[in-house]
C-alpha cells in the first residue's frame, strides 16, 4: 500500500479530531418523549424510527409505542418519523436547554411508501436524499405469508433490474444474481454481499465435478433471520463501496430485538417436491435383414426398410424413472425483546430436504445382483437417494445502549450446511442423461439396460458432498459525541470453511471412466476468510436557515484470504476410502490474498429539506493492482428534488425527480499483475523425482481495475390518494479498461494468456416499478406490484490487435452482447422430393458461426399480487414471472439427434418437417438447436389463514397463521422444445447451454407460525 493512503487516513482523523476539539461548549441538550399509535385503531406501534432532520440523533419506539429521543440541542427542531406500512410525517417542536418536550404521533396506514430509510456506505439515509434508486425488500414481512426456502427465492422478481438465474432444480444448488446486465469479460459478474455491515462470501465454486450446477453461499442465509434486503444497483449508487462494487451490492440487515417483554416466534413447515415434466424417450428402427438403425429419411429414400419400430421410455416409466417425490422439513424458533439498555434477538432453525432424484427401481435390482446383496435395503441410502441436504442456522444479535449517545451492536451467525449432490448434466454419469444417451435396440438391452455410457447402477457408487461451516460475525459502535456529529465503527470476520468430497469404493462407480471403478477418494478443503473494518464520521449542520449540510469522512479496510488444499487418491484397496491408501496420489496447495484500503469524503447540501445535492470521492489502493498503478479514484455526484409531497387527496400526491453519476471498479485477480513461478515435480528416468519450478504467470505492472461509470436518472410519483406509486429509472453504464485474458505468443513459453485492460462494455436500460392498491374496502384489499426492466448489453470495443474472445458456443465481439450464442446455423430446408421427410441434402447450413441472440434475459417482468379477504383473515398471494429476449442452446435434443442418433425426430415419420430439418442439420450446425428461451412461469402462489386469537390460545399462543404455498406451478414456453428453458448447465455467463439438468420441481409447502 502506498504511503499516500495512510496519509489520507491520518488527514481525515485530524480533521475529525479538530472538529471535536474546536466545538464550543453547547447548552445542555434536551429530550423528546412521546408515543406512536395507529391513527385508525389507537394501538401502539413498535419499531417506528423518530429522528431529527438536522441532527445525528434518532430512536425507535418500543413494543408499547413509547420513545425517548435524547441529545437535542435547545431550539426549534424538525422531527421526522418513519414506519413500515405507514406514511412518514414531519413536525416541529421546540426544546428548552436541559428540558423535555412531548410529541405524540398518530400514523396513517398507507399502501406503499414513497419515502423510507435505507442503509448507505455513510450510514442510514432517507430515500428523499438520494439521487439514485435503491431496491428494498421487507423480508420479515414476506416470509410470514409466502414461505421462501432460500435467499434466491426472496430476491427473484422483487426488484426491477435484478435477475436471478437458476442453473437447475437440484436441491442444495443455487443461482446467479445479475444486476443491470453483465460488465466483465473475464472476471466475476456477481454483486458484493454485505451482512450487517461486513463483506461476506456470496459464492464458493464446487470443486467436485458433477456435470454442472453450482452451490451458492447466498443460500446459507436463513430468510427467517433477515429484516430487510437492499439492492444497490450500480456504480451511480455504489461509488463509496469502492473497488469490487461495479456489479452492485446486496445489503442484508438481520433482525434486532426491540425493548419490551420477551416474544417467542416458532415456525414449522413440511413440503413435497415433484418433477412434473415429461422427458423424451429413445428410438430405434430395426432394418430389414440387419440389426442396424433405419432413419426416416433413409427409409423414404430407399436406403433401407424398417422391420420394427422400437422406443424405450426409461425416464417416465415407473419401473425405471429416476424421479420420485422429494420432501422437506423446516423447524425453527426465535426470541426477541429486552430493555432500552440491552435488546436481543436469538434464532435457531433446522432444515432438511430430499431432492426428487433416486436410484431407479430396475437399477436397484440390477445392483442387488451385481453386488450379491440380499435386498435393495442393503444399498446405502446415500446411493438410493443421491440428492439431500441438511442445514442448521443459529444467530445471536445483541444491541446495547449504555448511554443516550452510544449504541453497541453485535451480530453472530453460524451455519452448518451438508449437501449430497447427484451426478447431473454434462457428464457420462448424469442421472437424466444416461437414460437419454442409450439405445432402444432390444438386442443390447440385456447388456446396457438401455442406458448410454455409465448406467445408474454403476455410477451411483460415486458419492459427492459439499460440507461447510460458515461464521458471520460483526460488531458496530455508533457514538454521537455531539448533537451534530455521529461516528460509526464496524469490524467483522466472515469465516467460511468448506470441504468438497467425492468417494468411490473399489468395484463401484463408473466402469468406463478411467480408474474410477478401482476406487477413488477426493478431498478438497478450503478456508475463505474476509476481514472488514469500516470507519465513518458524519457531521450534520446548518449553513443558513434554509440550507443544511452534511459532511462524511470514511475509511474501509477489506482483507480477503483463501487457503486451499486439493488432494486425491486413486486405485484403492477393497472396502477402503482413504487418501493414504491410494496407489496414485495428487496434492496441490493454494493461497491467495487481496487487501483493499479505501478512503472517501462525501458532502451534501440541502435546501428546505427538499432539494439535495451530493458529491463524493473515494480513493482505493488494492494489492492486486499492478506495481505501476498507484490508486483508483472514484467520483460521485447526485441530486434529488422533492417537488411535491404530503398531499393526501387528488390525482397527484407526491413527486420526486433524481439523477446520479458515479464510478467504481473491479480489481484484477490476486496474481494477475505478478510474474511468478509455480512449483512442479520433475521426473528423470532412473532417478528420484526432484523439485522444480515453471513460469506460472506473466504479469502486467500497469494492470489496473476495470472502471465502470454510470449515469442514472428517474422519478418517483404517488397518485390517486397515494394508492399508486410509480418509480421509473433509466441508466447508462460504461465499463472501460475491461480486463480480458489476452492470448500470448507461444515464444513466451508456459503461459498461454494474461489479463490486460483492453475492453469497453456498455449496459443501457430502463426499470419500472409500480405498486398499486387496486381495491380497498372493509373486507377486501387487493395490492399489485409490477417490476419490469429492459437491458441492452454490448461489448463496445477491444484494443487494436486483440481478436474476439471465443469459447464453447459464445463469442465476445464488438457490437454484440457479451457471451452471446454463436454457432453454425440452419438457414433453410425444403422437402424437394415431396416424400414427407427431410434428408441431409435438403437442408442449408452456414459455413461460419452466426449470432443467435443474447444468453441472458434482456426483458424481465414480475407481477406480485396480494388479496386480503374478510378483514385479513385470508390472504392470497402469488408471483408470475416473465423472461424474454434471450436464447438457449437445447443440447438435450442436439446431443440425442446429432451424436447418439436416437431421437424421435429422426425415427418418427410423423415428426414435423422443421423438427426433422433441425435433427439432420445438427451434426453440421449446432445452432439449429438455438431456441427462444422466452417464457412465463407461475413462480409462486400462496394462501394464508390468520387464525383468531381464540384459536391461537388453544395452542398457548398470542398469534397463529397457517400458509399453504406452491412454487413453479405452471410454465408457458414460446419456442423452447425441451423441458426447462431456465436451465444453465454450468451456471456460468460463458459456455451457456441447456443439457440434461433437472428441471425446477413443483414445490408444495404447509407452514404454521406461532407467536408467544
Amino acid at each position: 500500500m502506498g504511503r499516500s493512503v495512510f496519509g489520507r487516513v491520518r488527514a481525515a482523523s485530524l480533521i475529525l479530531g479538530s472538529l471535536l476539539v474546536a466545538s464550543t461548549a453547547a447548552a445542555q441538550p434536551g429530550t423528546l418523549t412521546g408515543k406512536v399509535t395507529d391513527e385508525a385503531t389507537g394501538q401502539p406501534l413498535a419499531g417506528a424510527r423518530i429522528q431529527a432532520v438536522t441532527q445525528q440523533v434518532y430512536t425507535l419506539s418500543t413494543q408499547a409505542g413509547q420513545y425517548t429521543l435524547r441529545g437535542l440541542t435547545p431550539g426549534q427542531h424538525s422531527i421526522r418519523i418513519f414506519m413500515l406500512g405507514y406514511g412518514s410525517q414531519t413536525r416541529t417542536v421546540t426544546i428548552a436547554a436541559g428540558g423535555s418536550a412531548t410529541l405524540d404521533w398518530a400514523l396513517k396506514a398507507v399502501p406503499f411508501q414513497l419515502e423510507e430509510i435505507v442503509t448507505t456506505a455513510t450510514g442510514d439515509q432517507a430515500t428523499r436524499e438520494l439521487g439514485n434508486t435503491v431496491g428494498k425488500i421487507q423480508t420479515a414481512q414476506l416470509v410470514e405469508t409466502a414461505p421462501t426456502t432460500n435467499l434466491a427465492q426472496v430476491l427473484s422478481g422483487r426488484v426491477a433490474g435484478v435477475s436471478v438465474l437458476q442453473s437447475n432444480g437440484t436441491s442444495g444448488t443455487g443461482a446467479r444474481v445479475r444486476i443491470r446486465g453483465v460488465s466483465s469479460v473475464s472476471l466475476s459478474n456477481d454483486p458484493l454481499l454485505y451482512i450487517d455491515g461486513i463483506r461476506v462470501a456470496a459464492d464458493a465454486p464446487a470443486g467436485a465435478f458433477i456435470g454442472g450446477g453450482t452451490v451458492s453461499k447466498l443460500n446459507d442465509l436463513n430468510p427467517e433471520e433477515i429484516e430487510t434486503i437492499e439492492i444497490v444497483k450500480g456504480p451511480s449508487a455504489a461509488t463509496l463501496y469502492g473497488t469490487q462494487a461495479a456489479n452492485g451490492v446486496i445489503r442484508v440487515t438481520t433482525k434486532r430485538g426491540r425493548a419490551g417483554a420477551p416474544q417467542w416466534t416458532s415456525w414449522a413447515e413440511a413440503g413435497v417436491l415433484k418433477d412434473t415434466y415429461t422427458y423424451p424417450s429413445t428410438y430405434f428402427n430395426k432394418r430389414v435383414g440387419a440389426n442396424a438403425d433405419c432413419l426416416t429419411w433413409q427409409e423414404k429414400t430407399g436406403v433401407c426398410q424398417v422391420e420394427q419400430r422400437y422406443s424405450l421410455d426409461l425416464l417416465n416409466n415407473p419401473a425405471s424413472t429416476p424421479f420420485t417425490t422429494g420432501s422437506r422439513q423446516q423447524l425453527g424458533a426465535s426470541l426477541s425483546g429486552g430493555s432500552d439498555a440491552l435488546r436481543y434477538f436469538l434464532s435457531a432453525e433446522t432444515e432438511i430436504e430430499d431432492g426428487v432424484l433416486k436410484l431407479p427401481n430396475s437399477e436397484a435390482e440390477f445392483l442387488v445382483g451385481r453386488r450379491g446383496l440380499g435386498s435393495v435395503d442393503e444399498i446405502p441410502r446415500t446411493q438410493r437417494r443421491p440428492n439431500h441436504f441438511n442445514k442448521y442456522n443459529f444467530r445471536v444479535n445483541l444491541t446495547s445502549s449504555p448511554r443516550s449517545n452510544l449504541d453497541i451492536s453485535v451480530s453472530s451467525g453460524f451455519i452448518v450446511n451438508n449437501i449430497r449432490l447427484p451426478q447431473t448434466g454434462d457428464n457420462f454419469q448424469s442421472m437424466i442423461g444416461t437414460a437419454m444417451f442409450g439405445s432402444a435396440n432390444p438386442a443390447v438391452f440385456a447388456t446396457t439396460g438401455g442406458y448410454g455410457f455409465s448406467r445408474p447402477g454403476n455410477s451411483i457408487g460415486e458419492e459427492t458432498y459439499r460440507k461447510n461451516d460458515h461464521y458471520i460475525n460483526s460488531g458496530t459502535v455508533n457514538w454521537r459525541p455531539l448533537s451534530w456529529l455521529s461516528t460509526r465503527a464496524t469490524v467483522g470476520l466472515d469465516y467460511l470453511g468448506y470441504v468438497d468430497e467425492q468417494n468411490v469404493l473399489r468395484g463401484q462407480g463408473c466402469v468406463t471412466c478411467g480408474t474410477e471403478n478401482q476406487g477413488k477418494r477426493m478431498f478438497n478443503r478450503l478456508i475463505d476468510t474476509k476481514y472488514t473494518v469500516d470507519l465513518n464520521a458524519t457531521a450534520q449542520y446548518s449553513l443558513l436557515k434554509r440550507i443544511g449540510a452534511k459532511t462524511s469522512f470514511g475509511a474501509q479496510y477489506n482483507h480477503d484470504k483463501l487457503f486451499a488444499v486439493f488432494a486425491q487418491a486413486d486405485i484403492l484397496p477393497p472396502g477402503i476410502i482413504s487418501l493414504s491408501a491410494g496407489a496414485q496420489k495428487s496434492l496441490n496447495e493454494q493461497t491467495t490474498d487481496v487487501i483493499t484500503l479505501g478512503t472517501y469524503v462525501e458532502q451534501q447540501f440541502s435546501l428546505d429539506d427538499r432539494l439535495f445535492i451530493t458529491g463524493a470521492l473515494r480513493i482505493d489502493d488494492n494489492s492486486a493492482f499492478g506495481a505501476e498503478f498507484r490508486s483508483a479514484r472514484y467520483p460521485k455526484l447526485s441530486g434529488s428534488w422533492v417537488v411535491l409531497e404530503n398531499r393526501d387527496r387528488g390525482l397527484l400526491n407526491s413527486f420526486r425527480v433524481r439523477a446520479a453519476y458515479g464510478a467504481t471498479g473491479q480489481s484484477p485477480r490476486p496474481l494477475d499483475a505478478l510474474t511468478y513461478a509455480s512449483p512442479v515435480t520433475s521426473s528423470i528416468f532412473g532417478q528420484p523425482s526432484i523439485p522444480g519450478v515453471t513460469l506460472g504467470g506473466l504479469g502486467d505492472a500497469n494492470l489496473k481495475p476495470e472502471r465502470s461509470r454510470e449515469i442514472e436518472g428517474g422519478f418517483d410519483i404517488g397518485l390517486l390518494d397515494n394508492r399508486v406509486n410509480i418509480e421509473v429509472t433509466g441508466y447508462n453504464k460504461r465499463t472501460e479498461d475491461a480486463l480480458v485474458l489476452r492470448t500470448q505468443p507461444y515464444s513466451v513459453g508456459g503461459v498461454s494468456a494474461r489479463l490486460e485492460n483492453v475492453g469497453v462494455v456498455s449496459n443501457k436500460g430502463i426499470e419500472v416499478s409500480v405498486n398499486a392498491r387496486v381495491i380497498e374496502t372493509r373486507n377486501i384489499v387487493w395490492d399489485l406490484q409490477v417490476e419490469a426492466a429492459g437491458n441492452r448489453n454490448r461489448l463496445v470495443s477491444l484494443a487494436p490487435g486483440v481478436p474476439p474472445i471465443v469459447g464453447f458456443g459464445f463469442k465476445n465481439i464488438p457490437g454484440y452482447p457479451m457471451f452471446g450464442l454463436w454457432w453454425q446455423g440452419l438457414t433453410s430446408f425444403n422437402d424437394a422430393n415431396g416424400d414427407g421427410a427431410i434428408s441431409p441434402s435438403e437442408v442449408v447450413v452456414t459455413d461460419t458461426l452466426i449470432f443467435h441472440g443474447s444468453t441472458i434475459p434482456t426483458r424481465t417482468m414480475a407481477v406480485n399480487t396480494s388479496l386480503s379477504l374478510f378483514k385479513n383473515k385470508l390472504r392470497l398471494g402469488g408471483q408470475i414471472d416473465y423472461r424474454g429476449g434471450y436464447v438457449t442452446l437445447n443440447v438435450n435434443d442436439l446431443f440425442r439427434c446429432a451424436f447418439q442418433v436416437n431421437c424421435e425426430q429422426l425415427h418418427d415419420p410423423n415428426a414435423s418437417l422443421e423438427d426433422q430439418a433441425k435433427a439432420v442439420a445438427g451434426p453440421r450446425a449446432f445452432g439449429s438447436f438455438a431456441e427462444n428461451a422466452e417464457h412465463i412461469r407461475l413462480r409462486e402462489a400462496s394462501l394464508t389463514y390468520n387464525a383468531p386469537v381464540s384459536l391461537a390460545r388453544v395452542f398457548g399462543a398470542r398469534s397463529m397463521n397457517v400458509t399453504l404455498t406452491g412454487r413453479n406451478l405452471w410454465i408457458k414456453k414460446y419456442g423452447f422444445k425441451s423441458w426447462d428453458p431456465e436451465n444453465n448447465t454450468q451456471s456460468r455467463d460463458d459456455t451457456n447451454y441447456n443439457f440434461v439438468q433437472q428441471a425446477q420441481p413443483v414445490i408444495g409447502i404447509l407452514r404454521i407460525n406461532l407467536g408467544f
